[in-house]
């Protein structure tokens, strides 16, 4: 069993790690979103020593608790039904015509994973 607070950090620090790959995919694909231009190298640089730092605390947690990242977290409640529409509505999103989409890799996961994978290369 994992203890409370092992999981509870994990999942804070995977957070973390997650928010911080958003941000930097913000500024790599919407520079002209993020406010401080004028370092705009800095900030791309804080943001990577920010993903070592959360995703090197998320694999210490792994190492000592391998289970924590097996662990699948019970649903509440069960998803609600979605009704396909019979005619399709063009103002409808991507995950209205398409619910299973919605739980898919995202940019998010694979940038995670190149992080990942170019990191165990510098090791």
């Amino acid at each position: 069993m994992i203890p409370p607070h092992i999981d509870a950090i994990f999942n804070e620090y995977l957070g973390k790690r997650n928010l911080a790959i958003a941000d930097l995919q913000l500024f790599l694909h919407s520079p002209v979103g993020v406010g401080d231009h004028q370092n705009f190298g800095g900030s791309i640089k804080s943001k990577l020593k920010e993903i070592d730092k959360f995703d090197s605390l998320v694999k210490i947690i792994i190492e000592l608790y391998p289970e924590v990242n097996r662990t699948p977290k019970p649903d509440p409640a069960p998803p609600p039904e979605v009704s396909k529409p019979s005619v399709v509505d063009e103002r409808a999103t991507p995950e209205e015509h398409w619910p299973q989409a919605a739980t898919s890799e995202t940019d998010l996961y694979k940038d995670g994973e190149s992080l990942g994978s170019f990191k165990n290369k510098q090791e």
